[in-house]
């Protein structure tokens, strides 16, 4: 090689493509909302709240977290209620002309038991009452 030639120079400058993925997107949520009124009227039931996606995730940024939130409530009256029983029905007719019958009368149900609720039996002394008619001899009809 010739000493005035000398070698050649590198270059000074180099270019190449950078940048060229796409960056991460994270994704972006609301924030909550309130919690909503309990599912259930009496006893026990779920209360809600939810949250919205603002931004998607994309090119394998953090994905979004639950957008449903639940929870237990309890409401302010138990579902247990117990029946309502109407009032007593007139006195049935007397089961014996004479020498002793029975006479009923009941209590029907008005409105029925809810949840744990309870009701007295058809035969319970809270809807059922006999008492003692025609207690008197019966009369024999004298041969003619």
């Amino acid at each position: 090689i010739n000493a005035s030639e000398g070698a050649a120079c590198p270059p000074l400058v180099m270019e190449r493509r950078c940048n060229e993925e796409k960056c991460p997107q994270h994704c972006v949520v609301s924030l909550w909302t309130g919690w909503s009124m309990c599912s259930a009227a009496c006893d026990r039931g779920i209360q809600e709240r939810t949250r919205v996606v603002m931004t998607k995730e994309r090119h394998g940024g953090d994905p979004c977290p639950e957008l449903v939130e639940m929870r237990a409530c309890t409401a302010r009256e138990a579902c247990a209620r117990d029946c309502e029983l109407a009032d007593w029905t007139k006195w049935s007719h007397c089961s014996q002309a004479c020498e002793g019958g029975t006479q009923l009368r009941f209590r029907h149900v008005s409105r029925p038991p809810a949840g744990l609720g309870v009701c007295p039996a058809d035969d319970d002394r809270k809807r059922l009452e006999r008492r003692a008619c025609n207690l008197h001899k019966c009369s024999v009809a004298a041969d003619k």
